[in-house]
């Protein structure tokens, strides 16, 4: 539980996470479209992009890279940290800073626009048209394309949640701006040095982005599994998800020896709408892989994909009202 720091201007942190998830959702399209008002996230890119050039060369060994790879990994998160904190104390000295406190994690958060990524990248949801399971030409619903497209767009929902949802509240809720901004900075770097951790980049960079890959699996290891839980909870409010399959997904992905942070929300997401968890963990593959793991049909439609994103809006809101229940008891 945070500190509350006596201040004239004081707002109990419980109210300043979800309002501003709540601004975030109002007012995301408006902000997005306002290009004069940048992320806060953007400065951190740059300086990322600035110590990668600086630090990630060609000719250097393995294991060099490696330790630069380290380097700008501290680095970055102590700026962040030490930002968040001079920021936070500067809030505090103005009346009304919990208003401007939570436009930056509005900012920060960013969960409508990635939202909206993941359903437009899936082809679900064109600009400006609503998202139902009669989006795109109705002959392409029952296309092989139309189910890899479902299985895209419900695993990058169980994705984005813990991004943008879990994690961002879990880490606000342990250290507050601060945790934050810790939380987006590490999400930053897996984004950009951490994907030459992934060998089709080349071995070069390989080392350089290792740590910072496995930096960031550490930071969301505990809120990918509270997103499976949380997803399994939220399915209780929504008329047409299963929540005992929800449950035995998870027990499945329990017996699981190994994978990804993933696998929890994508598994709960699955086994909720009664999907195979082999079409969701591993959604490119057409037809999905047979297995274990295997549970309910193979082929998502796109109306699938319309309820996993109504479970979707029910596990954020779950969310948010786990962080005010947490911060109250």
């Amino acid at each position: 539980m945070l500190d509350e720091t006596v201040s004239p201007y004081y707002l109990d942190p419980a109210l300043i996470l979800p309002l501003a998830f709540l601004s975030d959702w109002l007012f995301g399209r408006s902000v997005g479209n306002f290009t004069a008002l940048t992320s806060p996230t953007d400065g951190m890119i740059m300086l990322i992009r600035w110590l990668e050039r600086k630090l990630n060369r060609r000719a250097r060994q393995q294991s060099t890279l490696f330790k630069r790879g380290i380097i700008i990994v501290i680095l970055t998160l102590c700026v962040a940290v030490f930002l968040a904190l001079g920021l936070k104390d500067f809030l505090q000295t103005l009346p009304f800073g919990w208003g401007v406190e939570i436009i930056i994690i509005a900012t920060l958060l960013q969960n409508y626009r990635r939202y909206q990524t993941v359903v437009k990248r899936a082809g679900l949801m064109p600009a400006g048209q609503k998202f139902t399971s009669d989006t795109g030409p109705k002959s392409n619903i029952n296309t092989p394309k139309a189910h890899q497209l479902a299985r895209q767009a419900i695993a990058g929902l169980a994705d984005n949640l813990v991004m943008t949802v879990i994690a961002p509240a879990f880490w606000y809720m342990l250290f507050g701006l601060s945790g934050l901004l810790f939380y987006q900075t590490s999400f930053l770097l897996e984004e950009t040095i951490g994907r030459f951790g992934q060998p089709a980049q080349g071995q070069q960079f390989t080392a350089f982005g290792k740590f910072a890959r496995q930096f960031y699996r550490g930071v969301i290891w505990v809120p990918a599994r509270m997103a499976g839980f949380i997803l399994m909870l939220a399915s209780y409010f929504c008329a047409d998800a299963k929540p005992v399959e929800g449950r035995k997904a998870l027990g499945l992905i329990l017996q699981q020896p190994s994978g990804s942070n993933y696998d929890w929300p994508r598994a709960a997401m699955a086994g909720c709408l009664g999907i195979s968890l082999a079409a969701i963990l591993c959604p490119t593959k057409i037809p999905p892989t047979k297995d274990k793991i295997s549970l309910g049909k193979d082929y998502p439609t796109l109306d699938d994909a319309r309820r996993a994103s109504l479970l979707y809006h029910s596990a954020s809101w779950v969310s948010v009202l786990l962080v005010i229940l947490a911060f109250f008891l």
